[in-house]
């Protein structure tokens, strides 16, 4: 038994030791390491980037370690606009890979800033660095990233046909970055400030807790999602290319008075003047293409329902019925339809049942 435990002490000091032999001397060679790193970065990026102040830390994650770059502007692929502005970009590498001289990358975190990301003849704004060593110049550092970390970070994704601007309050990103691809597994909590979309702004300032897989490539954007977004679940996935922009949302069945205080008011215009209560469950598409107004598809049910309206000498109680709308193949209010299917209600006592269509 004395054995064990002296060989337990053993190697709990030599990995102490080790642990205090490579911390020092990365210490002893911080400045040598913080000038490596910044000119390991110039000669992979093909971007300019601006960094006012450099620091290292070995102890407090350690086996990493890290270093942060504060007050970062990195510019775009264009050299026209600004990539991404943040307070501080703190690059995390194996303490014992740094010692050595290899510059891999592991993780980063990005803390109060923006990112801009957008296309323009097919290139993507984000591509600053070089793919290989016969396009760039001989660098050490890999940018094998495994996972970036955001805090209160804003993102904002723009193209022909939408605007989309979040902020990132705590969340994590798992990638896997090759060539011009990249896909992403997102979880964390958002803001959604801003998404624009047939010139509407649809959701405005409203708390979206989000687990997403994301595809990202010079042609086309997908995204795939669980959201929890002003405490209702949904179920969405976008698809962006040159020619089109498809948005599905389902919910799950809920209050309707919920899902109105989340549709745009112009949407509503032709239903203002009444009063609804009850449950209801929604699938909406929306299509926009190289026409001017996007295709609107939605089916939706509707439970245990209540109208009421100062235009009625009565109350329609107990609706239970299934439908359906879409704004027709002129995409408009001349060309909308709407199908009720399977009608079950109570008007003055008396059932009424049936289907109808507007």
């Amino acid at each position: 038994m004395k054995i064990v435990k002296r060989i337990i002490i053993a190697l709990i000091l030599v990995v102490f030791l080790a642990f205090g032999t490579v911390v020092t001397l990365i210490y002893l060679k911080q400045d040598d390491i913080e000038q490596r790193v910044i000119s390991e970065l110039n000669l992979q990026l093909k971007s300019e980037i601006l960094i006012e102040d450099v620091t290292i830390s070995a102890i407090k994650g350690f086996p990493f370690v890290s270093i942060s770059l504060d007050n970062l502007t990195i510019f775009d692929a264009f050299q026209t606009d600004t990539l991404c502005q943040l307070d501080q970009l703190s690059v995390n590498f194996n303490a014992l890979d740094l010692y050595h001289q290899n510059y891999i990358i592991q993780n980063l975190s990005l803390k109060n800033g923006k990112i801009t990301v957008f296309f323009e003849d097919n290139i993507a704004n984000y591509e600053i660095w070089y793919s290989d060593t016969t396009t760039g110049q001989n660098s050490d550092l890999d940018l094998g990233l495994e996972s970036i970390i955001l805090e209160n970070v804003q993102i904002e994704y723009r193209n022909r046909d939408m605007l989309s601007l979040i902020t990132s309050h705590k969340s994590e990103i798992e990638l896997d970055i090759s060539g011009e691809n990249i896909n992403l597994d997102l979880k964390g909590q958002f803001t959604n400030n801003t998404f624009v979309f047939d010139n509407t702004n649809f959701l405005s300032n409203q708390p979206i807790d989000l687990d997403a897989e994301i595809s990202i490539d010079s042609m086309a954007l997908s995204l795939k999602s669980n959201a929890l977004l002003a405490q209702l679940p949904l179920d969405i996935t976008l698809s962006n290319n040159k020619q089109s922009t498809q948005v599905s949302v389902t919910t799950p069945k809920t209050d309707l008075t919920t899902i109105l205080g989340l549709v745009p008011k112009k949407y509503l215009s032709n239903i203002l003047p009444y009063e609804f209560s009850g449950k209801t469950q929604l699938n909406v598409l929306i299509l926009s293409d190289q026409l001017p107004m996007p295709k609107v598809n939605v089916d939706f049910t509707y439970n245990n329902g209540i109208v009421k309206s100062n235009d009625f000498p009565f109350e329609i109680n107990n609706i239970n019925l299934s439908g359906s709308y879409t704004n027709g193949n002129k995409r408009n209010n001349g060309s909308a339809k709407i199908l009720f299917n399977d009608i079950n209600c109570l008007i003055n006592d008396e059932t009424i049942v049936g289907r109808a269509s507007i």
